[in-house]
């Protein structure tokens, strides 16, 4: 049997003041651009401040885009974690002036996903005054459509998705701003 518990969702951990950069110039497809699928017209992609002032090994824009300091990309090179690559970017900060070097994140790792094997659960509110609700629990893939890279985009979605191997790497170096959930505790939207 396939294990699951072996893979997480990466996400954006919010960390307290983490900038979120927001795209400059043209609008361009962020799926696309974070799945490998295009390349952004102009290289470098440039972004600057929209929240937050901290530079973080991970940025996650406001257009869905992910953004990786260079210490993040050695580290995951030196590792030799598989299924993603990177495109030049450029990030300004407040006064306009760059805040440190960093990389565009192309996912390139693939699998399917499977919502069959996420269950409905009720769902605690996020707040003490707020209601319960319905959701779908657990972010699945179909093992045989996995392409076996460490990094990986479930198919037509936004999700990405690691190794545990991948996870420890990231967490050993002390990389920044990024979150790790267990499969069976993301919601999905199938």
């Amino acid at each position: 049997m396939f294990d699951f518990d072996q893979f997480f969702a990466m996400s954006d951990a919010f960390d307290r003041g983490a900038l979120t950069p927001t795209p400059v110039g043209a609008h361009e497809d962020p799926f696309s651009i974070l799945s490998g699928e295009a390349e952004p017209s102009s290289l470098p992609r440039r972004y600057r401040r929209h929240l937050g002032k901290d530079s973080k090994d991970f940025l996650f824009a406001d257009d869905l885009t992910v953004l990786i300091s260079d210490r993040a990309a050695s580290v995951l090179t030196a590792a030799g974690v598989t299924g993603w690559a990177t495109y030049p970017v450029e990030v300004l900060g407040l006064a306009g002036r760059e805040v440190g070097v960093y990389h565009g994140l192309v996912v390139r790792g693939r699998a399917t996903i499977d919502n069959d094997r996420s269950q409905l659960s009720v769902v605690p509110p996020p707040v003490p005054e707020g209601f319960a609700r319905k959701a779908w629990m657990g972010l699945y893939f179909h093992p045989d459509s996995w392409d076996q890279s460490d990094m990986f985009l479930l198919q037509g979605t936004i999700f990405t998705i690691v190794t545990q191997a991948v996870k420890r790497v990231i967490e050993n170096a002390r990389l920044s701003n990024v979150a790790f959930d267990p499969l069976d505790s993301v919601e999905n939207h199938p």
